[in-house]
């Protein structure tokens, strides 16, 4: 890391490494509700909490604004696959359940469903093709995206309070095919209703609840996105950790090391072409 990008520049991210490798935990009471307490596993020191972002501030209101004006053809197209069985078999991995552990699978139970679109620099490029115009418009929005998926949410299901366990990654929903006054999520003290064509900006290292109260299932538009109190070195030293973690042969060698930032800019110019072509 220390070679990569300085040492200086990457305090945050080493400590947070070397405390989520000795197995400490970060609970912090933000208030008196009982939901309004941060719980992580893999912490940032310094980054300020805010249950709720307003999509209107500066630092998210150009990309928020840009998936909301896109929301009727995000909309049509996640329907048309629905709609259509031959391009349901296409897709990969549709609709599972939380990969987190058990402990997270409890929390959102049987009825919470995803499709991966685009995962820590990775697209899916399946599902990218069966969602041609969903997967140009995040990429166009600069979003500042670590992870985008559809999350549906059962009818007559709930979601039980818990914290996604990090502080450096927020979450954003757009409403894509919601059932009007019957679904909400509750982050920390504070209580909201999706709306379809709307973005929500909330953080999910504080405690959070959700329901779905009607009779249909709720579908949105799920993001992960860097807390933008982040810098940007910060963000490429912990995607060059999500990078070793799934190819330890990253590590191997002084010689691989220094050749991993070539790679990433490999990797990104081989998406941007195959986005381009949608």
């Amino acid at each position: 890391l220390v070679s990569l990008f300085g040492e200086e520049e990457i305090v945050r991210v080493r400590d947070a490494w070397s405390r989520m490798d000795e197995g400490t935990f970060h609970e912090k009471k933000l208030g008196e509700h009982p939901l309004m307490v941060q719980q992580c596993n893999s912490y940032l020191e310094g980054l300020p909490v805010e249950c709720w972002h307003d999509n209107g501030d500066e630092r998210h209101v150009e990309w928020a604004s840009a998936l909301e004006a896109g929301f009727e053809e995000v909309r049509a197209e996640l329907l048309g696959v629905l709609e259509n069985k031959r391009k349901m078999e296409k897709a990969n991995n549709a609709w599972v359940g939380p990969l987190a552990g058990e402990q997270v699978a409890n929390a959102y139970g049987s009825q919470w469903k995803t499709l991966g679109l685009f995962d820590r620099e990775e697209w899916d490029e399946d599902n990218m093709k069966l969602f041609p115009k969903t997967s140009a418009l995040l990429h166009s929005s600069k979003v500042p995206m670590t992870e985008a998926l559809f999350a549906k949410m059962g009818a007559g299901s709930s979601i039980k309070a818990h914290s996604d366990m990090s502080n450096f990654v927020l979450t954003a929903h757009l409403g894509v095919d919601v059932p009007p006054n019957k679904c909400w999520l509750g982050v920390g003290d504070e209580r909201k209703y999706w709306e379809n064509g709307k973005v929500m900006i909330f953080d999910t290292s504080v405690l959070h609840e959700a329901a779905n109260e009607a009779e249909k299932d709720r579908y949105v538009l799920m993001l992960r996105v860097w807390h933008p109190e982040t810098t940007e070195t910060e963000r490429a030293a912990i995607q060059f950790i999500f990078d070793c973690m799934a190819d330890e042969a990253l590590v191997g060698t002084n010689e691989q090391v220094f050749a991993y930032p070539a790679l990433a800019e490999q990797r990104g110019k081989y998406y941007k072409k195959m986005l381009r072509k949608l």
